[in-house]
């Protein structure tokens, strides 16, 4: 099973998205928290001290890997009982994207980045009893004029098309309310 979530910025879909694994892990599986963000400056700190400290209030145990490129090092450390949680796509994409060991950028062509992190999504996918991605909407504001910032926008946008087709459901989480997009909720 697969689950996509998608909102802007603070608008909870990370909450919703923890508190649906939490009701859908296996009793014998873990909880497995991918964790793509690296903290830059003080307001990201706070978010992910945020999201920490919710994760250690719940009931369940989660497992934390921090890893914000090369994914596929993850998929050897799940298994058919664990639910995982990966935040974000949005981020994961720009880390694959932009990163730099130097000032010359190492980054793969867009078109191999995705083709690249659909695989992985695909591989954890099977690996796993439940995959939960959490990703940003941004496509509501202006295209900046700027050709990286388009790059990225138009990758972004072809990946949540090719996630959303194989999640089993997928949601828009606005103002803490999630909606379910595609898929059916439980009866």
């Amino acid at each position: 099973m697969m689950t996509f979530i998608c909102g802007g910025v603070r608008s909870g879909k990370s909450k919703f998205g923890e508190e649906l694994a939490e009701k859908e892990v296996d009793r014998d599986g873990r909880l497995i928290y991918i964790a793509t963000s690296k903290i830059t400056d003080e307001e990201m700190k706070s978010r992910v001290d945020e999201h920490q400290a919710r994760r250690e209030e719940s009931a369940r145990s989660w497992e934390t890997i921090e890893k914000a490129r090369n994914l596929h090092e993850c998929v050897p450390l799940v298994t058919k009982k664990d639910t995982v949680f990966l935040d974000c796509v949005t981020t994961w994409l720009s880390n694959e994207l932009f990163y730099s060991e130097s000032s010359v950028q190492d980054a793969l062509p867009v078109d191999d980045v995705g083709e690249r992190m659909m695989n992985v999504t695909i591989d954890l996918k099977k690996k796993s009893r439940h995959l939960i991605l959490i990703s940003n909407d941004i496509f509501q504001e202006p295209v900046p004029d700027d050709p990286f910032v388009y790059q990225y926008m138009a990758a972004l946008g072809r990946l949540h098309q090719q996630l959303i087709r194989l999640a089993g459901k997928a949601y828009m989480v606005e103002h803490d309310i999630p909606l379910l997009m595609k898929g059916r909720n439980k009866q």
